[in-house]
């Protein structure tokens, strides 16, 4: 193995052990109501997003600019890829979320009498 399959096998090591509490955070913020389709590429998105400062660091570090820009970009972009596709199977889920899941809005404060 040459050092750029070791930097990127660091990278992804390290986005895909980071990403499990970062996705977990997120879905707790942001229910995915878009079944096991969307929750991956939701999981592909945040793996593809915490490499992007490694790869570029370390790349640009051990191989050079040359390889860690490059490689940053790539993650950048598989993360907007994967980003895309997530888009796609959530925003037909989104309206069959249940009235008492969409929260508090200016109609229910005009309504409520408080």
């Amino acid at each position: 193995m040459d050092r750029a399959q070791v930097i990127i096998a660091i990278t992804l090591l390290f986005a895909a052990i980071a990403s499990f509490p970062t996705a977990q955070r997120s879905k707790k913020q942001l229910a995915v109501y878009g079944g096991m389709a969307a929750e991956v590429f939701h999981h592909l998105s945040t793996i593809a997003y915490l490499a992007i400062i490694p790869a570029g660091l370390l790349g640009s570090l051990f191989v050079g600019p040359a390889f860690g820009v490059p490689l940053a970009l790539g993650f950048l972009a598989l993360a907007f890829i994967a980003l895309f596709f997530y888009a796609i199977i959530e925003k037909p889920a989104r309206p069959l979320i249940a009235d008492s899941e969409r929260g508090w809005t200016q109609e229910d404060a005009r309504t409520s009498g408080l």
